[in-house]
């Protein structure tokens, strides 16, 4: 089962998934609340309680994250080895970076799109 928590972290969309991820229904959640955020919002997706991530799931961000990147910045953030292996192998890391913390997210963001969260609080 899929638990999807929106929020908002230093100016930036989160979304944070715990559970697994790994059925046709579960990618279309997700996908469900990429598309809630708007487009020119930057997006950090948050997988580090995520206990399962299948191959077809991992490939589906993928796709849904590369419809974003073109307006704004997006960060995935895992400290799991077997998620993190998932997104390799659906090639989530080609599309946007792949780091271990919120932080770092958010770091990231920051020094790609020159946005500075003290702007926004």
């Amino acid at each position: 089962m899929l638990d999807l928590e929106m929020s908002c972290v230093d100016g930036c969309a989160m979304i944070a998934a715990a559970g697994s991820l790994k059925t046709l229904d579960d990618s279309d959640t997700l996908a469900a609340a990429l598309s809630f955020v708007p487009v020119d919002d930057h997006v950090v997706v948050d997988l580090r309680r995520l206990e399962h991530l299948s191959p077809a799931s991992a490939r589906a961000l993928c796709d849904q994250l590369l419809e974003r990147v073109a307006w704004a910045e997006a960060v995935v953030v895992t400290d799991r080895p077997d998620v993190t292996m998932q997104l390799i192998i659906g090639e989530v890391d080609r599309v946007v970076p792949v780091v271990a913390s919120v932080s770092q997210a958010i770091q990231v963001i920051a020094a790609r799109s020159g946005f500075d969260a003290a702007e926004v609080a």
